[in-house]
């Protein structure tokens, strides 16, 4: 039997708000008659504009079609409009919905940048960007205002106000003029007083560029040259280092071996002898330049990342009186080239200079002397002993090959050679690889971004560990080193710090608080830090200064707090279009922009899913939502048409 249609008549009366306002979608299972709309100023000698919109989306693709009914229309003073007197049928099918839209245009608005709600009083107050020129009494109209808040549904985020309505203001702190916050009673929450937080600038997902995140690619890679010569700089340094069990030193030479991490020292008279004593150089005593960038700027040794930072040093030789040898370790890169087979097989070899060609996989690799290796003679080469920085994110990190992950890695490698000092191999090219976002969210508290792209995309994600007894903090420089045994994490990796999962004392109280970092509102919270290798069981970051600079110790650790990143990619410019409630999602934006964190840069892989992945964008502007004075107000007859 077949079902009647029912007629059902409907009015939609609202204020008109800042931004793009959303006014009438037809429900499922219904056709609609749009009847009369019109639109009064209710102001005070004010001249506002309105356009209405007719949007239709293909169901099937999303994309939307926009009719302007009327455009930039002005209403007068005690003054109405009409925007529709007639018929205009709106539809609901399963190839295309229809929505209507207006747009005000008026005098007066400002940002909002912070909305705190008191649920048992119903009281709004709210901060804007500039003054919001707003005396107690005056009528209002709000948008784009978001609370995330917990109930029985679990956490979920809402757009105040909801359904659309004017305002009254309460309030205002300070005087009108220089005025930016107000206060507006717009109801309480009754019984259950649920907790509602602000959330700034709520991004909406509009389209994404074909093929808009990009991984791999013939980018040019630079090779740094550790193996090179290094030359002392620091002249005579009178506490150089100290011997254990006794007093300082001076010295007034260095000499550095990169390929046997030989250090000899010049020390007048040190009374020291080979294999009984033991010394320890102060940190960053030691000035060295090194012809990896030409001798163009000096590194102080040794670093905190250094096996022999704060590390007792034995003596191996002392050739004279005035000097003494000891090793602070070889560099990376020497001997890493293992020959496996031919005349030279069981030597190894250290790279005097290393090119990449991502185009066909060439890595050719130069000696300071004849190799006195022929063609198809095989090598292996040490994993992650090659340090590389590319053009993918402008030189900024530096990474070292092969990964445990890498084709070639523990292979052997058949070898071609291009000169008597130089030879290539094959480690296979570096192809682009592209993918296509369906969609994507932002978190503009911490930066994160979750794109959704097709399954089996072959990336890898983030990992976590956990710190431990060790981890050490310097206030002064910044340097946190993290205890993490076996940890796994090379150079070129880095890490994330869970939110305020890091405890620690100190003596500015003499040890009586204890106190969570990062904070939200430090600069490195929720940010990727490039580490620095200690050792096996240590890694270091830098992390901001403190005024503080009493002492601090390490309490304890949240279990996998440390969050080790996973590969990269790009997106190209411009490639993701968004709204955002800073002007009531009016109006799109495309991202990354020129001043974007994520501009033209690679972006580490945070968590995955099945279909997608976590990319740490940056934070957005505290701000969102839009308030004015209520200028127009709206009104229009629907008729629908039910078969359901």
């Amino acid at each position: 039997m077949a079902i009647a249609p029912v007629n059902k008549f409907i009015s939609v009366a609202v204020p008109v708000t800042p931004g793009e306002q959303l006014l009438y979608e037809v429900p499922t299972g219904t056709s609609a008659i749009l009847l009369y709309a019109q639109v009064a100023n209710v102001g005070i000698n004010t001249y506002p504009t309105v356009t209405f919109i007719h949007r239709r989306e293909t169901r099937s693709t999303g994309l939307r079609r926009d009719i302007r009914i009327i455009n930039e229309m002005e209403i007068p003073p005690n003054d109405a409009g009409v925007l529709v007197d007639g018929r205009l049928v709106l539809e609901k099918t399963p190839l295309v919905l229809d929505r209507v839209y207006i747009k005000g245009n008026q005098t007066g608005i400002v940002t909002i940048t912070d909305v705190q709600y008191s649920e048992p009083t119903g009281i709004i107050t709210v901060t804007t960007m500039n003054a919001h020129g707003f005396s107690p009494g005056d009528p209002i109209a709000m948008a784009g205002i978001a609370f995330t808040c917990s109930s029985n549904a679990g956490v979920t985020t809402t757009i105040f106000p909801d359904p659309q309505q004017s305002q009254v203001v309460d309030t205002i702190v300070d005087v009108v003029g220089t005025s930016k916050t107000f206060t507006s009673v717009i109801g309480g929450t009754g019984p259950q007083s649920v907790e509602h937080f602000y959330n700034p600038s709520p991004h909406q997902f509009v389209k994404a560029k074909y093929n808009s995140i990009v991984t791999g690619g013939n980018y040019t890679h630079t090779w740094r040259r550790d193996t090179g010569t290094h030359t002392y700089t620091g002249g005579t340094i009178a506490d150089a280092f100290t011997v254990t069990g006794a007093g300082g030193k001076g010295i007034s030479n260095a000499v550095y071996d990169p390929l046997t991490g030989n250090l000899t020292l010049t020390s007048s008279n040190h009374n020291l002898t080979a294999g009984v004593n033991t010394i320890k150089i102060g940190e960053g005593k030691l000035a060295f330049t090194c012809d990896a960038d030409a001798h163009g700027s000096t590194h102080y040794y040794p670093r905190t990342s250094d096996p022999a930072y704060d590390t007792a040093l034995a003596i191996s030789s002392t050739p004279d009186a005035n000097t003494l040898v000891v090793n602070v370790g070889a560099v990376k890169g020497a001997n890493s080239i293992n020959v496996v087979s031919g005349a030279q097989n069981g030597t190894q070899k250290s790279p005097n200079s290393v090119s990449y060609d991502p185009t066909n996989g060439d890595l050719t690799i130069g000696f300071s002397a004849n190799h006195n290796m022929s063609t198809n003679d095989n090598i292996t080469i040490d994993g992650n002993s090659l340090t590389f920085t590319c053009s993918m994110d402008n030189n900024a990190t530096e990474h070292t090959y092969p990964r445990s992950t890498d084709p070639t890695s523990g292979s052997n490698l058949p070898i071609t050679v291009t000169s008597p000092s130089a030879f290539k191999v094959n480690v296979g090219a570096s192809n682009f690889v592209y993918y296509t976002p369906t969609n994507a969210t932002y978190d503009p508290f911490t930066g994160d971004m979750v794109v959704t792209i097709a399954p089996g995309y072959n990336l890898t994600g983030s990992t976590t560990t956990t710190c431990t007894t060790g981890t050490t903090y310097n206030p002064s420089t910044g340097k946190l080193k993290l205890k993490i045994a076996s940890h796994g994490i090379k150079l070129g990796d880095k890490i994330r710090i869970k939110d305020k999962s890091l405890v620690f004392e100190c003596d500015m109280d003499s040890r009586a608080t204890q106190h969570k970092y990062p904070r939200p509102t430090d600069p490195d919270s929720n940010k990727w830090l490039p580490v620095a290798v200690v050792d096996n069981d240590n890694i270091e970051v830098t992390v901001s200064t403190s005024s503080n600079t009493s002492t601090h110790y390490w309490v304890s650790a949240e279990s996998d707090a440390i969050e080790v990143s996973g590969e990269s990619v790009r997106i190209v410019d411009d490639g993701l279009t968004f709204t955002c409630a800073m002007d009531g999602n009016s109006t799109e934006h495309a991202y990354p922009r020129s001043t974007d964190p994520a501009y033209s840069t690679a972006i580490s892989i945070g968590a995955t899913t099945i279909n997608s992945i976590t990319l740490q964008v940056g934070k957005a502007t505290n701000a969102g939502g839009l308030v004015g004075p209520l200028q127009m107000e709206f009104v229009g007859s629907i008729l629908e048409n039910s078969t359901v």
